[in-house]
């Protein structure tokens, strides 16, 4: 529960209610609704005429099963500042993977998110896409996910188009985003993510930049407390300070002591675009991302180690008495900078050709303690401080041919510098890629897509390609079908005497509107030739020391999902108020070298249904979340070389005790109050690393100045 000596939240809660409704009120609940929509309208023509590419982040054609149902209403957006008409809008799609196409899985605007209980990125990728929780149960730690039954180190994460992957791990820890400082978050999976994206068997992020757009400062404030002494504050500025020019600078600290022994966090980032638009086609941009991100790397509840205080027989792992971590002494900080200096443009006056490329430096300080570090290494030092860091360039050209033809070519070129440390090879050297991609509109109602990447790099080649249709079944139905095939190198903590994985993947999505209801799924089945997989090793104690890597020779996974969302009652107290409910259920089935390796529940689903009411520009939302899965083994997670190794004991059907939560919007302020686990249930998504137990959080989004 929320500390009671940190009584200020509940000033800042009511001054932020009353002060919403003095100062905005007159403006949001004054102006007459005919002469309002029509500002809007103008606006609106204003954007598409200066930006013909330009789509609503939440797309009407998505493939996705969630963001149909997202709470955004059509009126001005408290998250970007009302448009200056001195100066020229700035490129709406610098910064996206493709100028010209809209990813055909999700985008996951800023604007959607207004109404979502989140504190990270990662909060938002599971409630907005199909994805398992890779959650470790505790902020700021390695909460990842899983696409299409693949791992971490299957995904690419993008910044603006570049990549932004530590390289020693191949993997990158969304928990170091900050939430308050994107425009869009891409998602491409399939083809179009193997295509596009370097070392993906399936799914790609791309971060896209924030744009802000005003002559007056823009002022945006992030605060959300919850249980165990969090506390999450974010806070933006804005501002265009000359014709064509805008400055955005904002911080974001992150702390808690963590619910068990050595989870603690505390992190830091402050970050700075300086952007320049000399046409209304044209955008150039100078981003500065700087992390501070300290975590205590417990390794999850050991069972063996914990104590039975009641000397029941029992050891209660949700227990903060009893539970034991895996590594009392064990931590990581990493400080790092992603400096990224980018160009978009339309080529043609009418946008039938683009251009887009960055240049870009990323570094990072690693300040590592372990105990035990590893036995075969006696020699190693508890304490390893080193540095690794990567620059390089990537750029892409586009070009829309009557509009039955579209084409993409490009390809980057990064030149690495990784030490060896007691957990990784060392890594010096240049690696390169390149890809041609292209959608041929046969007519209204198909589409087919498809593309080849090459890349070079840890001295090995590659050749991925992969290709997909879309079905335009009517203005309500949309089927895709993908397939693809792609490798994934060994990273340097894996080891690179391994072999590449290779990665047949297939899916199949669809998303159908009847009436006010929304039905979407999908079915995949990704086949794995020579997968690396981890497995612990122990020291003489028996006591899980660190991990090691080997190629098997397969691994399957097939999986399935099934999405409904409709308004059950319309007009029940007010006119435009509505009852609505999702319901999600997931399927999982993977297997190693034909046997069941249970790493998933076979089944998990969720409901979730609010109330809400709506009074001209105020939104009022009560409601609750449920979500159950089968028993499952799971694999466990090690920090030190982020891999997953099998585990032993399965976990029975579990709940996630019901969350309830209350949401609201006066004026420009969002405020969302969540009670989470509400029966305190003990569960989780990765053994042995507990979701929390009963406990409140607080969240207040303003743009005060808007």
């Amino acid at each position: 529960m929320i500390e009671h000596n940190n009584k200020y939240i509940y000033a800042v809660l009511i001054l932020t209610i009353f002060g919403s409704i003095f100062f905005y009120g007159e403006t949001a609940y004054s102006q007459p609704a005919v002469e309002k929509q029509s500002n809007e309208k103008s606006e609106k023509k204003k954007a598409d005429k200066n930006d013909k590419t330009q789509s609503t982040a939440k797309q009407s054609d998505s493939l996705s099963a969630n963001i149909s149902d997202s709470l955004s209403i059509n009126t001005s957006d408290s998250t970007e500042a009302a448009k200056d008409t001195i100066v020229r809008m700035p490129f709406s799609r610098h910064g996206r993977t493709l100028l010209l196409k809209d990813s055909d899985y999700m985008s996951i605007s800023k604007r959607d998110i207004q109404f979502a209980n989140y504190s990270s990125v990662s909060d938002l990728i599971y409630e907005f896409s199909d994805v398992y929780p890779l959650s470790l149960g505790m902020f700021g730690q390695f909460n990842s996910f899983s696409f299409l039954g693949g791992m971490p180190r299957d995904v690419s994460i993008n910044y603006d188009s570049r990549i932004i992957s530590d390289p020693a791990f191949g993997s990158y820890n969304p928990e170091q985003i900050p939430t308050e400082t994107f425009e869009n978050i891409e998602i491409f999976i399939g083809s179009e993510a193997v295509i596009l994206s370097d070392n993906s068997s399936g799914a790609l992020l791309n971060i896209q930049e924030a744009q802000h757009n005003t002559k007056t400062p823009y002022t945006r404030i992030f605060f959300s407390q919850a249980g165990y002494e969090y506390l999450n504050s974010d806070g933006t500025f804005s501002q265009n300070f000359a014709r064509d020019w805008n400055i955005t600078a904002g911080f974001r600290n992150v702390s808690t002591v963590g619910r068990f022994s050595n989870s603690e966090l505390e992190s830091w980032n402050v970050r700075g675009i300086l952007r320049w638009s000399p046409s209304d086609r044209t955008t150039f941009s100078l981003t500065e991302n700087f992390t501070h991100h300290f975590i205590g790397t417990g390794g999850g509840v050991s069972i063996d180690n914990s104590y039975d205080l009641n000397n029941d027989g029992n050891i209660d792992v949700y227990d903060a008495l009893e539970a034991q971590p895996v590594f009392p002494r064990s931590d990581k900080r990493a400080i790092r900078h992603d400096l990224t200096l980018k160009v978009s443009s339309l080529l043609s006056a009418d946008s039938s050709e683009a251009f887009s490329g960055s240049i870009f430096l990323s570094n990072t300080e690693w300040d590592n303690y372990t105990f035990p570090v590893t036995i075969d290494d006696t020699t190693a030092s508890h304490y390893q401080k080193y540095n690794s860091s990567y620059y390089g360039a990537e750029g892409k050209f586009e070009e829309n041919l009557n509009e039955v033809l579209y084409l993409a070519f490009g390809g980057n070129g990064i030149i690495y510098n990784v030490p060896g440390t007691s957990f990784s090879d060392p890594w010096n050297g240049l690696s390169a890629a390149a890809f041609g991609y292209g959608v041929l509109s046969l007519h209204e109602g198909l589409d087919l897509s498809g593309g080849v990447r090459f890349k070079s790099i840890y001295g090995n080649n590659m050749l991925s390609y992969g290709a997909g249709a879309l079905f335009k079944l009517s203005g309500d139905m949309k089927i895709k079908a993908d397939l693809s095939l792609s490798d994934r190198f060994p990273t340097p903590v894996e080891g690179f005497g391994l072999d590449n994985e290779r990665h047949l993947l297939g899916l199949v999505n669809f998303n159908w509107a009847i009436g006010s209801a929304m039905i979407s799924g999908s079915a995949f089945a990704r086949y794995i030739h020579n997968p690396i997989l981890a497995e612990a090793v122990f020291d003489t104690s028996g006591a899980l020391v660190n991990s090691t890597f080997k190629n098997e020779d397969s691994r399957e996974i097939i999986g399935g999902s099934l999405t409904y969302s409709n308004d059950l009652i319309n007009g029940m107290i007010l006119d435009n108020d509505r009852v609505h409910i999702r319901v999600k259920i997931q399927t999982r089935l993977s297997t190693a070298g034909g046997i069941n390796d249970n790493r998933f529940p076979a089944f998990a689903g969720s409901v979730d249904s609010y109330y809400q009411m709506q009074i001209q520009r105020s939104i009022l939302i009560v409601g609750f979340s449920f979500y159950m899965q089968s028993a499952f083994n799971g694999e466990q997670y090690v920090p030190q070389t982020r891999a997953y190794i099998p585990y032993a004991r399965e976990k029975a059907i579990s709940i996630n005790g019901i969350d309830a939560y209350l949401k609201t919007r006066l004026g420009n302020a969002y405020v969302r109050i969540t009670y989470q686990n509400l029966l305190s249930s003990g569960y989780y998504y990765v053994p042995v690393y507990p979701q929390l137990d009963g406990n409140m959080r607080i969240t207040i989004s303003w743009s005060f100045f808007d």
